[in-house]
């Protein structure tokens, strides 16, 4: 179950593009400078998103990761919110989240679409 809700989670992703690409060029979630400043997270799933960080790369432990942007509270079934990411720089994150019934983790590219849909 675990493997198939990232499939899932990122195959969203990239699903999303399209509609990254048209919230990009209004200016609002990426940039082409090779940042990203604002992430928006949606929960597809019929249950709720307990956790979910993004982290700069690289990192061997977990100890040793620099998280850039934290859910702050649960997101219930069908909602969504935006993420502000901390001071960095560069395209490419590490996630992880976690849900009433499954966790897993997967890397994204944030310049490419700065919008993640999480779905079955």
């Amino acid at each position: 179950m675990m493997s198939h809700l990232a499939v899932a989670g990122l195959m969203a992703i990239g699903y999303a593009t399209a509609a990254g690409a048209a919230q990009k060029s209004r200016g609002t979630l990426a940039s082409n400078s090779g940042s990203v400043s604002l992430l928006d997270l949606e929960n597809k799933r019929p249950v709720s998103l307990l956790a979910f960080e993004v982290s700069l790369p690289g990192a061997e432990t977990p100890n040793q990761k620099q998280i850039v942007a934290k859910l702050q509270k649960p997101l219930a079934a069908g909602r969504s919110v935006k993420l502000r990411l901390g001071k960095s720089s560069g395209c490419v994150f590490d996630i992880r989240w976690k849900f009433e019934d499954a966790d897993d983790a997967g890397s994204v590219d944030l310049c490419k679409d700065a919008h993640i849909v999480l779905t079955d």
